[in-house]
């Protein structure tokens, strides 16, 4: 504690109270987890039993490695757009490996992981080497995979994954404990240890906070940016296997949404669109936030309209939240020089 001297004696300075924005930005995301709690238990008996909850994660535990994806992603102030169909078309392509090659299921995950780390090279060199902006780099990437899913499948299913080596990843577990499970926490373990542990790291965190000071100290932030994006889309690979494994099939259309989901709860984790913060623990919980949501909304029946609607308002709360309490911190961390 710092002193002041009065008289010739030394005086306790008064400590300073921390503002709101210091607050939230510290406890705003485990606040908005207990306020989700509260209100699931009300809406529904069945929210707070322990098969409910296991259900939520084994659910989003794709959604989940996508996001620590994101995380990176957002972590250098970049964005990927494309999670939707660079899904469908790894996930289809992975199937196709496994049917035709009679179940090797190394050479469908090495496909995978390899495809979705060629894909994230391709956006992040589009970023970089073209200075694309990652919105439109990502209307692109993502068409260019829808039309190649349709064409590898011919936009139907594909049938003959139901191998229990493929399913296995999915929908299996080891001593009762989900596969799936297994293979997001090492994920989350790997970006935690990344971000907080490595160079690496620390230098994509200084890429996201300020990128003119980060490249005046040396660092190559656009290498930077690539490296995170081929990142980005070996996670993607992961994810579309445990996805599709759970369905059991190939889908060419598994869906929309699921890239949106992945922003919204790695943002209410504490990643700034800006860039320069975010965390794999943050990422987890703003993940389990966005997958609880969806478990009330569905345990109360509300259709499909609703839950876009409820989601669409959430992304905007969040944006909200995160731009003033970082104008905030900047003022009082001003006002404290």
């Amino acid at each position: 504690m710092s002193e002041k001297v009065t008289n010739g004696s030394a005086v306790a300075a008064p400590k300073q109270k921390k503002s709101f924005a210091e607050l939230y930005s510290k406890y705003g995301t485990f606040a908005i987890l207990a306020a989700v709690l509260v209100i699931g238990t009300i809406a529904s008996p069945k929210f707070m039993t322990l098969d409910n909850m296991i259900n939520v994660l084994r659910q989003n535990s794709y959604l989940l490695i996508i996001a620590f994806g994101t995380t990176f992603v957002m972590v250098v102030g970049c964005i990927n757009i494309a999670y939707d169909m660079m899904l469908a078309l790894v996930g289809c392509a992975s199937c196709l490996v496994y049917v035709n090659t009679g179940g090797n299921m190394l050479l469908t995950i090495g496909i995978s992981l390899v495809l979705g780390g060629i894909l994230g090279m391709v956006y992040g060199a589009l970023v970089t080497y073209f200075n694309l902006p990652p919105f439109i780099v990502g209307l692109a990437i993502s068409s260019f995979c829808q039309g190649m899913t349709l064409l590898i499948t011919g936009g139907r299913s594909i049938p003959g994954t139901m191998g229990t080596s493929y399913t296995f990843i999915g929908q299996g577990e080891v001593f009762g404990i989900p596969v799936a499970l297994i293979i997001m926490f090492a994920c989350m373990a790997i970006t935690w240890v990344i971000l907080r542990k490595m160079v690496f790291g620390r230098h994509a965190i200084a890429v996201g906070g300020n990128r003119q000071a980060a490249i005046a100290s040396g660092i190559r932030a656009k290498r930077v940016i690539r490296i995170v994006y081929i990142m980005d889309g070996v996670l993607l690979g992961l994810a579309a296997l445990v996805f599709m494994s759970r369905l059991g099939v190939g889908q060419p259309n598994p869906g929309t949404g699921y890239g949106f989901d992945a922003i919204t709860g790695v943002n209410i984790g504490g990643a700034s669109l800006s860039g320069g913060s975010g965390g794999a623990v943050g990422s987890f919980i703003g993940m389990i936030i966005v997958g609880l949501l969806n478990n009330i909304m569905n345990l109360l029946g509300l259709s499909s309209a609703w839950q876009f609607l409820i989601k669409g308002l959430l992304i905007v709360f969040a944006v909200i939240v995160d731009m003033k309490t970082k104008e905030a911190l900047v003022k009082t961390s001003t006002a404290k020089q």
